[in-house]
């Protein structure tokens, strides 16, 4: 059955049906003026209810006439094992839609398949339709470094089981191949490419690679105990986005009124706060490491945004401004 406002229960109707078959399958025959009374709604309320129950969920609930209530005609009778809110199968498909744009395509057909699983073992009620919810709600694919689906399941994998692995991984910095064993703790997803935390048997530190760089990969036999302190939420908060260095800074950067409005409006780092001036622009605090990546972020803003503190970065800025300037103030001979 599609998707639509007739046929998915909001959230507090789904409470009720659950109320009201907890205590029909009690055995108590629960009367309608009753349930509307305890459950602080309506008696049409109670009866667009048991409407649900009757011509979606197929329940047998008739009216007692002795015991002056409600009870199944057919005792075995079970609600579906899955009901689902409206709100809860927009988060669903919203979530489904995002994540086929994080994978590379054979996976994005795994997870279609694994789609049209769910929704075959659902009831009839239930329909989840992708197709009909496209219509709706599109997602924008992302420009990414995606990884091949055999990189990902062999990561999957060698984390579950806590064994080594090689791998052969290119530096884009400096354009170089190198082979690296590492043992992988963590995968994360940063705009769209997937990004893996893992400790560098060499470097004796836990590293941050880029999965769609990574070009061989081999599970080796040793097996690895995972830092019992390491945390990613922990050890991506000292970065900013992607890149982290070996000392944390006080970031202040000042956005103009224009801009300050986007600015507001989004979560930039955990430890940011926003200290407000009277002409409507903002200064953006937050203290992180990774200048390089910060610089980059911050130059896609133009004369909108000024780097305040600290020095090294507004130096760095200052440093690819005038570099624009040598490339654009040069005539080109075409």
């Amino acid at each position: 059955m599609p998707y639509n406002e007739d046929t998915m229960p909001g959230r507090d109707q789904l409470r009720r049906i659950l109320e009201i078959d907890r205590r029909v399958r009690s055995g108590i025959y629960p009367h309608p003026e009753a349930l509307a009374t305890e459950l602080e709604v309506s008696r049409r309320v109670i009866f667009n209810d048991r409407a649900y129950m009757l011509n979606v969920l197929g329940a047998p609930l008739e009216f007692h006439p002795q015991h002056r209530g409600w009870y199944y005609t057919e005792p075995n009778f079970l609600l579906p094992s899955a009901m689902v809110t409206r709100g809860e199968l927009l988060s669903f498909i919203l979530a489904v839609e995002a994540a086929q744009r994080q994978l590379e395509p054979t996976l994005q057909a795994e997870l279609r398949r694994a789609i049209d699983k769910i929704a075959g073992s659902l009831q009839g009620h239930v329909g989840v339709e992708l197709e009909t919810l496209r219509q709706h709600f599109s997602i924008a694919p992302l420009a990414n470094a995606s990884p091949s689906e055999g990189t990902l399941l062999t990561l999957y994998e060698a984390m579950n089981l806590q064994k080594a692995v090689e791998m052969t991984y290119l530096t884009a910095s400096r354009g170089q191949r190198s082979r690296r064993c590492v043992e992988p703790y963590h995968l994360h997803n940063q705009g769209g490419d997937w990004y893996l935390l893992a400790f560098d048997c060499k470097r004796k530190e836990v590293l941050m690679f880029n999965a769609g760089r990574i070009e061989t990969l081999q599970i080796l036999s040793r097996c690895f105990t995972r830092q019992a302190d390491f945390t990613p939420a922990q050890y991506l908060q000292g970065g900013f986005r992607t890149e982290l260095g070996p000392q944390v800074y006080d970031v202040a950067i000042r956005f103009d009124a224009p801009q300050a409005i986007y600015i507001r409006e989004r979560h930039w780092h955990d430890t940011q706060h926003i200290e407000e001036l009277v002409n409507g622009a903002l200064i953006l605090h937050f203290r992180a490491s990774g200048l390089g990546e910060i610089k980059r972020w911050v130059m896609q803003y133009g004369a909108h945004a000024e780097v305040l503190s600290p020095p090294q970065l507004r130096q760095e800025v200052q440093n690819e401004i005038e570099a624009l300037q040598k490339v654009y103030g040069r005539e080109r001979n075409e």
